[in-house]
């Protein structure tokens, strides 16, 4: 699981241009917080584990994963272009979430 995870960060550094060292230190500046938090959310969607899995392997509470997904699917919603990203790395790694994205 955790080189899977690693493969969406590398992923979405790439998207988002930022660093991978960068992403999960405990920082709440808006861009870390959403690349940290649609990595989470990419993970847990594609069915790489439960909740509790994911938040076990990141050292997170199974709620904070909940919550990333959350966001994520509101940022999916209403900004364009953060779904042009999140688009353009799900197509990168072969994943399809719009079922799950879009209620």
């Amino acid at each position: 699981m955790i080189v899977e995870i690693i493969e969406i960060v590398r992923a979405i550094q790439d998207k988002f241009n930022t660093q991978f060292e960068g992403i999960f230190i405990k920082s709440r500046k808006q861009p870390l917080c959403l690349i940290r938090q649609t990595s989470i959310a990419i993970a847990w969607m594609s069915g790489l584990g439960s909740l509790k899995e994911i938040g076990r392997v990141l050292t997170l509470h199974h709620a904070t994963v909940y919550n990333c997904a959350k966001v994520v699917r509101n940022y999916y919603a209403t900004d364009k272009q953060f779904r042009a990203k999140f688009d353009a790395v799900c197509e990168e790694l072969g994943i399809d979430l719009n079922d799950k994205l879009c209620d």
